[in-house]
């Protein structure tokens, strides 16, 4: 028997490839639909986290400088300090107060560990008095931090020195006496941050998160990733770029595409310093509620799949059960016609089926057309039939007839013999 082309699947397994794909297209879609759903949420939920932690990293920072101001601003008010420096400034240097201002700010210096270094420079923006000796005499009229630091509290921008984190505080000294009015000078402390904000920060720093830390206005950025140290990058630089937009915001968090993918990024002020810290993570990263909420639903879509697929198979079972039915009655209908089917396996295959039924009908309407043939052969013998009885219907009536006349004309020749020997007899 042909075949309409080979058969690699059977209908049943092809049947159910189609219900598992339809089934895993709906759940797919589904589960896009409630991830999609979810990213806000899963949005909220990172930043407020990353803002938390931003948030504690910045309080740490902001106590540490605080704490650096309030010791830079004790140590300038010391009476001995200032009155020291106040015949500095009249005696244009004498070589008994310039030592005396060094021990005096060693003094300070050994308050705190933190303290890396002290500049006292008078009125004449020269350095009066360091912790180190080739400082001095250095002018420092011509920096931002001395001419800010005789009216105010300035905190300049941190650096990195020697792997470590550096900031320095300049004061003024105040006049003995409120009349005065004008400053002594200018003290500039420069502290290294403690170990234990170092600390926060290195926590910070885990999980793929790089850590920013800059002051408002300054193009030179601090960037922390990893354990590695810390170093300096600027703002101009590609990688410094791509901070720009949160340094150039207020406190918050926005989540950008990045080339490696979706990044997330915060901010928040350091009030005390002027500084901002910042911090870039890589998005799943700070999920964690709504990556366990997406985990539920990817469970669910699994089963929900195992359940789907097992509905399936049983569907599919179904389906097939009426094809195979079929198939049994075309090969039964095929034994009848004379031509049994070479595999009856095949003829549950719609496309086998429909080559057996075809077959069948093909064989079926020649034996209709010869049964016609035979019928019209038949209709006519009949009609011959009837001819050939009506004709011997006349042909007996004929026979009668010339009977009856062959009896009539002997009764006449005897009639007409028995008159002649009656006229023979007469005469």
């Amino acid at each position: 028997m042909p075949l309409n082309g080979k058969v690699f699947l059977p209908f049943r397994l092809k049947l159910l490839v189609v219900l598992l794909a339809a089934a895993g297209a709906g759940i797919y879609s589904s589960y896009g639909g409630f991830s999609a759903a979810l990213r806000p949420f899963s949005e909220d939920e990172a930043g407020t986290r990353l803002l938390s932690r931003l948030e504690l990293a910045a309080a740490v920072m902001d106590e540490d400088v605080k704490n650096g101001l309030t010791l830079a601003r004790l140590t300038a008010a010391r009476t001995g300090l200032r009155e020291v420096l106040a015949r500095h400034n009249t005696a244009h240097g004498l070589p008994s107060d310039t030592a005396d201002l060094a021990r005096r700010l060693a003094d300070a210096a050994a308050a705190s560990s933190n303290i890396a270094g002290l500049d006292l420079a008078g009125t004449d923006g020269r350095i009066a008095a360091s912790l180190e000796k080739k400082r001095l005499g250095l002018a420092l009229s011509s920096t931002a931090d001395l001419r800010l630091g005789q009216i105010k509290a300035y905190i300049s921008a941190p650096r990195v020195e020697s792997d470590g984190i550096f900031y320095d505080v300049s004061v003024p000294v105040p006049a003995l006496t409120a009349a005065a009015g004008r400053p002594l000078g200018v003290l500039r402390c420069r502290f290294i941050v403690a170990p234990a904000q170092k600390a926060a920060m290195r926590t910070l720093r885990t999980g793929g998160l790089a850590l920013v830390l800059a002051k408002k206005g300054s193009r030179q950025l601090i960037i922390g990733e990893g354990p590695g140290p810390a170093r300096e990058i600027n703002l101009k630089s590609p990688e410094g770029a791509l901070f720009l937009p949160a340094l150039s915001r207020e406190e918050g968090v926005s989540a950008e595409e990045g080339i490696s993918g979706r990044m997330l990024y915060g901010w928040k002020n350091i009030p005390s310093a002027g500084w901002l810290i910042a911090a870039r993570t890589p998005f799943p990263s700070g999920t964690g509620n709504s990556e366990k909420l997406l985990g539920r639903a990817r469970l669910s879509a699994l089963l929900a799949f195992v359940l789907l697929a097992v509905a399936a198979f049983f569907t599919a079972g179904l389906l097939a059960a009426p094809l195979g039915e079929a198939g049994r009655q075309a090969a039964l209908l095929l034994e009848q016609c004379g031509k049994p089917a070479a595999d009856k396996k095949l003829l549950c295959e719609p496309g086998a089926l429909a080559g057996a039924i075809e077959e069948a009908a093909g064989i079926l309407k020649k034996q209709s057309s010869r049964d016609l043939e035979l019928e019209t052969e038949t209709e006519k013998l009949r009609e011959e039939e009837a001819d050939l009885q009506s004709q011997n219907v006349e042909l007996e009536k004929l026979n009668k007839y010339l009977m009856e006349r062959e009896t009539k004309i002997s009764e006449l020749k005897k009639e007409i013999a028995d008159l002649r020997e009656k006229v023979g007899g007469g005469a």
